[in-house]
């Protein structure tokens, strides 16, 4: 009986699923002003009316686009285990110019005391700037002037916005004194000795008469932090002004995620340098910078950063140094990725070349096997097809006959698969997803990464979730390996539009003490988590189909990321139950049968 029950609540728990909220005007048809003015009537003397917000969006929200899409209100929820990092948001839109805001969030408690700390709350804002483009990152369209929301800051006045001549400058440190400099000039030249530096904590902003701003919470659940629903509050107060409250809730989920089932690559150009680094810029780094970069792409659950750290100083120290600081980031250590510049294979078909091939990857394999690190995998041409792409097949037989592995990337065509998948470890595609691909790698023995959809750099996060996360791992891929971290094109990475026709790839923007994360890389950290979602499914029923079912039923149907998630927690949740009901319906059986079998002298008993 305690079955059927059981299976009844199963069937209904998939049959009903969470619809969340629209953010879209159109697909519930509301009156978003009239919801606004009923808000203001409700709430008399509020000057600051706040609108949460899924973070998570392709929808753009811009300072002065006045009909918000989202119902007022002032209730935010989270679900999250412990350990994760879950994001949420909310916009603010002001009634009149008003200066010295500020949000302030304490820490959050559940009925039975325990305390998520305040200091688990990353919050920040999101900052509107111009870039030279918002829907790719090169081509025709590059470049243009677009408004766009995508720096993460503790500072709005970090960077300022000419509205009217659309054009950026940020803050920077010149000799220890303070500047603001052109960044959206294709002439504009930043210093080399500029220094740019985010405030440690938020600061208090200000904002114009209907002027819109959207605050970005990103909560760290503590580990061991015990499941429950956990309430808070967050003021927003400025001089003048009565403070307005919401009520922020975390409930903190009854299981730990498992780690992804698809690998997280990423190109990474960081290197340390054997001079001083002055300059701020994708390419080289102080010891420092590095081990912060790696932890940032670990948060945002990256577990392989490709090591760009050339091999050819005057000694080696700088790579051992590299290499330590890897370890010591506590990624995998069961491969590493080498960068374009380390995999310096090319195409020698001749006894010579083939020989250089061969010290190479001894060379780089007594490194990384020296730091404990387990298959190193070299990059092949870049971006090649055709007779091109087949005339390496020699030298790859060399790689693999000295115990390396090769990878190598293709931007529009599956070539390295159908010329070269028998001898490619691993194929990194960047046509769209494409399950067959993936089969025929399969089948090969191999794997089949996800490349270019999009390459890094469009301010759309909504984007990088579906396509990295459920996505790519319900189509069969076992990874993806996207470019880059970051990259800069022209004078300066700052500045998106001194290339003339390539934009800046960027996930986290370097500063001289760290960097900036963006609403695209929260995105890319969402998509990684869902798949940790989807991975605890699958250890707590022992297959994947539930998995499978749920997540290309819901793909097929064009349903959200979230939503999508949502029903994956829900059928965590329902299976535990399940689990635990039939521990102990088993346990009772297995003592009702010794029992039994003691009572009929099927066991013998000890004298």
């Amino acid at each position: 009986m305690k079955k059927r029950v059981i299976f009844f609540i199963l069937v209904l728990m998939i049959f009903f699923t969470i619809v969340p909220t629209t953010q879209a005007a159109d697909s519930q048809g509301l009156n978003y002003l009239s919801s606004k003015s009923e808000y203001i009537y409700n709430h008399p003397g509020q000057t600051i009316i706040p609108y949460p917000w899924n973070p998570i969006t392709s929808t753009k929200v811009l300072p002065f686009n006045y009909t918000i899409p989202a119902i007022p209100g002032n209730n935010l929820s989270i679900r999250a285990s412990p350990d994760e990092f879950a994001s949420t948001s909310f916009v603010i839109n002001a009634q009149k110019d008003i200066s010295g805001i500020a949000i302030e969030i304490h820490d959050l408690h559940d009925t039975k005391g325990n305390t998520i700390p305040v200091d688990a709350i990353n919050v920040r804002l999101v900052k509107v700037w111009y870039q030279a483009g918002d829907e790719d990152i090169g081509g025709p369209n590059v470049p243009r002037s677009v408004l766009t929301p995508e720096l993460l800051i503790k500072d709005d006045a970090l960077i300022q916005v000419d509205y009217i001549n659309r054009t950026n400058f940020v803050r920077v440190t010149i000799n220890g004194s303070q500047q603001y400099i052109d960044i959206s000039s294709p002439t504009a030249i930043f210093p080399s000795n500029a220094e740019i530096y985010d405030a440690a904590s938020l600061q208090p902003f200000s904002l114009k008469t209907n002027e819109n701003k959207q605050i970005w919470l990103t909560v760290h659940v503590p580990n061991n932090t015990p499941a429950g629903d956990y309430y808070g509050n967050i003021a927003i107060t400025a001089p003048s002004t009565s403070p307005v409250l919401m009520n922020l809730s975390i409930t903190v989920l009854p299981f730990y995620l498992e780690p992804a089932p698809v690998r997280y690559i990423l190109y990474y150009p960081g290197k340390l340098k054997t001079t001083p680094v002055t300059e701020i810029g994708s390419d080289w780094k102080i010891a420092e910078q590095y081990a912060k970069e790696l932890q940032n792409m670990k948060d945002h659950g990256i577990s392989y950063p490709q090591l760009y750290q050339p091999d050819y100083q005057p000694d080696d120290d700088l790579l051992d140094t590299a290499l330590s600081i890897r370890v010591a980031s506590g990624m995998p250590l069961d491969r590493i990725y080498l960068g374009e510049w380390n995999a310096h294979l090319g195409n020698a078909t001749d006894a010579a070349g083939l020989t250089k091939v061969a010290k190479l990857v001894k060379n780089w394999r007594n490194h990384t096997t020296a730091y404990g690190f387990g298959a190193t995998y070299f990059l092949g041409m870049d971006e090649v097809r055709g007779g091109l792409l087949l005339s390496q097949r020699d030298a790859w037989q060399v790689v693999h006959d000295n115990g390396g592995k090769i990878v190598a990337t293709s931007y529009d065509t599956t070539d390295p698969i159908e010329l070269t998948g028998d001898i490619l470890d691993a194929a990194n595609i960047g046509t769209k997803i494409n399950a067959t691909a993936a089969s025929v790698m399969h089948r090969y023995g191999h794997e089949i990464y996800l490349y270019n959809q999009p390459q890094v750099g469009i301010e759309n996060p909504a984007i990088y979730r579906k396509n990295y996360g459920f996505t790519l791992w319900s189509s069969g891929y076992d990874g993806a390996m996207n470019f880059a971290y970051q990259y800069g094109f022209g004078n300066n990475i700052w500045n998106d539009f001194d290339s003339g026709h390539v934009r800046d790839h960027v996930f986290a923007y370097p500063t001289s003490d760290g960097v900036i994360d963006t609403i695209q890389w929260e995105g890319w950290s969402e998509g990684v988590d869902d798949t940790r979602y989807v991975a605890t499914l699958m250890k707590k029923e022992g297959s994947d189909t539930s998995a499978r079912a749920i997540v290309s039923g819901s793909l097929s149907k064009g349903e959200d990321m979230q939503t999508i998630r949502e029903k994956v927690i829900d059928r965590i949740l329902i299976s535990s139950k399940i689990t635990k009901e039939q521990l102990n319906i088993d346990v009772f059986n297995d003592v009702w049968n010794l029992s039994n079998n003691f009572k009929f002298g099927k066991i013998a008993r000890s004298p």
